[in-house]
């Protein structure tokens, strides 16, 4: 599997948005790497984009930073982990989601930045 599409350095590079609970650049695992990591942003309130307190983005952002050599990372931080299972705290589903279309048309250029 791992040659099943031969890319070679001058071809285009890829980009993957990570919509998850951010990114720990303190991990030594992404430190190593970070220069692929193009941008991070939180849309989750009070809280910083360059940390995961849950830590899934970053097992996330890890795993591709390691099997996909040609992509470059876009770490949009949409919610605070555990507690994207209550419904009614500001890391919901619906508030989730509308974070993510949020995420999408801020990079796109067409949706002004968050406060």
């Amino acid at each position: 599997m791992r040659n099943f599409i031969k890319l070679k350095e001058h071809d285009p590079r890829v980009r993957v948005a990570i919509l998850d609970s951010g990114i720990d650049m303190a991990n030594p695992h992404i430190k190593e790497k970070s220069t692929r990591i193009r941008k991070c942003r939180s849309f989750v309130n009070k809280l910083k984009q360059d940390e995961d307190s849950f830590g899934h983005g970053t097992y996330t952002a890890n795993l591709l930073l390691t099997v996909a050599p040609f992509a470059d990372l876009y770490i949009a931080r949409v919610c605070n982990g555990a507690e994207l299972v209550d419904a009614t705290a500001p890391d919901s589903i619906a508030m989730v989601s509308y974070q993510i279309v949020v995420a999408v048309l801020h990079e796109l250029g067409v949706f002004e930045p968050l406060d």
